[in-house]
């Protein structure tokens, strides 16, 4: 059976570093963006992008992660999302506009200290990079053929399938798309491997393809599969291997 593990991918010649800084908290929620955007911005002056949330000894810190061939440097905004609004309010109102002007949704939704109130979004622009980025949302299919269609026919128009979100009660899917370029996405799954052994002899064998692994996904029906994309005509982080959640 699998067990608990870390899988490592190497898709660039080019080494990194990593750090885990404990978040700063803050006395009320805008305390909390506030001081948490300073803090972003402070790592991402120095070339660092978030890579999500850490326990370490009993305590949350932030794995930060600076790629060492890259000299980018990083803003972020941190932006409060109203949970009951849909999610297609937040694309239009927020993603998109902040989108368009180079910030990349890195994290739609991320609790922060304060419960359900302190949901945030962390948006994220490289200072050196032209992208320019647009969202769009879909209602999920109710068939897994469906849902298999609905991302290639998307990825076709070069938009990402990015996470699955509930939005009113119903799911939704999450596109994205750098719109600077004419990239495309080809997604394709297989069967759910039942061990670690299987799981890096089939991811391996894909990336030696040239594609990417999205990761195990639930379909419609209840199903797993280990799902892979295939990009074309794309540079950049989007074209990249990461987490099925997008860190």
């Amino acid at each position: 059976s699998k067990s608990d593990g870390t899988v490592y991918v190497k898709d660039a010649q080019t080494t990194y570093t990593y750090e885990l800084p404990q978040e700063p908290g803050g006395a009320d929620v805008q305390a909390w963006v506030t001081a948490y955007e300073a803090w972003l911005n402070s790592h991402g002056a120095r070339g660092f992008v978030w890579g999500g949330p850490y326990m370490v000894g009993g305590q949350i810190h932030a794995l930060m992660r600076k790629d060492n061939g890259s000299s980018s440097t990083f803003s972020y905004k941190v932006v409060v999302v109203d949970t009951n609004a849909s999610l297609s309010a937040f694309v239009q109102n927020q993603a998109n506009p902040l989108g368009a002007d180079g910030y990349y949704l890195a994290v739609p939704a991320y609790l922060g200290p304060f419960g359900v109130s302190s949901t945030v979004a962390i948006f994220r622009k490289d200072l050196q990079g032209s992208a320019r980025y647009g969202y769009e949302v879909l209602s999920n299919p109710a068939s897994d053929g469906d849902l298999v269609a609905q991302i290639n026919t998307e990825g076709a128009r070069g938009y990402r399938f990015k996470v699955p979100f509930v939005s009113g009660g119903a799911q939704v899917n999450l596109y994205e798309k750098d719109l600077s370029q004419s990239s495309t996405f080809r997604f394709y799954d297989f069967a759910s491997q039942q061990t670690s052994a299987g799981f890096l002899t089939q991811a391996n064998a894909e990336g030696q393809k040239g594609s990417s692994l999205m990761g195990a996904y639930g379909l419609p029906s209840g199903a797993i599969r280990d799902f892979y994309f295939e990009p074309a005509s794309c540079t950049g982080f989007l074209c990249d291997t990461r987490s099925l959640f997008g860190l």
